[in-house]
């Protein structure tokens, strides 16, 4: 009991003992909750498939993943639409959303 006391003693004074701070990657402003939801769907369902090994359950993930690249282009259409509106009459404005429009095009190849 003492050494332990002693051991843990050194590691606090060494290492000291804190809760790990979790720092998450920049989320796209493109994708909302809802997207986030079906993603997380979407792994429970391959989970299942690749456990059950089902036609049943591999057509039922082919047409959630339909569903979810529709939504996932349809969000990205009305977030880079609204970003478009938004710079009208601005033309730099409207260059630097082109710009980044083209750049993000670019990196996803």
């Amino acid at each position: 009991a003492s050494w332990d006391r002693a051991a843990a003693e050194a590691l606090d004074r060494v290492v000291p003992l804190r809760p790990l701070t979790r720092c998450r990657s920049q989320r796209d402003p493109w994708f909302p909750e809802e997207l986030r939801e079906m993603k997380c769907w979407n792994r429970c369902l391959e989970s299942t498939r690749r456990t059950s090994r089902s036609e049943s359950d591999r057509t039922c993930l082919r047409s959630f993943i339909r569903t979810y690249l529709r939504a996932t282009r349809a969000a990205k259409c009305v977030h880079f639409s609204a970003l478009v509106a938004s710079a009208d009459n601005r033309p730099a404005a409207l260059f630097r959303v082109t710009r980044s429009l083209l750049d993000t095009e670019t990196r996803e190849d």
